[in-house]
């Protein structure tokens, strides 16, 4: 009971009006804040115009399903191995180093009061060489350094045959530089 007088003194402080106008700001605001459909875009926008997060993300699922496509197809020659599938997994992502001008101040004085201290300062400062083209500035990038691969399964139809299988295993270790035991080949279902 005791809140409710609390409330009716809070509102009759802040007044009706002003009670409304907050209430109609905040119901506003939520409005605003919820995720639009990507139907609901803008005549001239496109979508990776309006999802700058899943940039990268796509950016990793193409250059895994390039790798795969790559994997597979050069498999698939080998004798006795079939059809072939393959999964990749990646422990990171791509990586972009950009060059930077790095620029380091030092100096030092000595007071002359005769205690003997010196005060040392020292400044280190970065800045983001930018290059230009058709009058855009984007930031120069040194390289590229492309994301590590996690584990690799491998199915197809010789993945029964010991052989083929190890060929397959030492093969897959030789291009992605990775361990035996993050490599998995199996057969491939008759029906598939």
């Amino acid at each position: 009971m005791e809140w409710k007088m609390k409330m009716g003194e809070l509102i009759k402080q802040i007044g009706w009006v002003r009670l409304v106008l907050l209430l109609i700001c905040g119901i506003f605001l939520i409005i605003v804040s919820l995720p639009e459909k990507e139907g609901d875009l803008s005549k001239g926008q496109t979508v990776t115009e309006r999802k700058t997060f899943d940039y990268e993300v796509d950016e990793n699922d193409m250059y895994v399903e390039k790798m795969e496509e790559r994997l597979a197809g050069i498999l698939e020659l080998m004798e006795g191995a079939g059809r072939v599938e393959v999964m990749i997994t990646l422990a990171s992502s791509s990586e972009t180093i950009i060059n930077k001008d790095q620029t380091y101040e030092e100096a030092s004085e000595k007071e002359g009061s005769g205690d003997g201290k010196e005060a040392v300062s020292s400044l280190r400062k970065e800045e983001t060489v930018f290059s230009e083209k058709d009058g855009d500035q984007n930031p120069y990038i040194l390289k590229t350094v492309e994301p590590a691969v996690e584990g690799i399964i491998i199915v197809m139809d010789g993945g029964n045959i010991s052989s083929v299988s190890s060929a397959v295993t030492e093969a897959v270790q030789a291009l992605f530089h990775i361990d035996a035991h993050k490599i998995k080949v199996l057969k491939m279902e008759d029906g598939s």
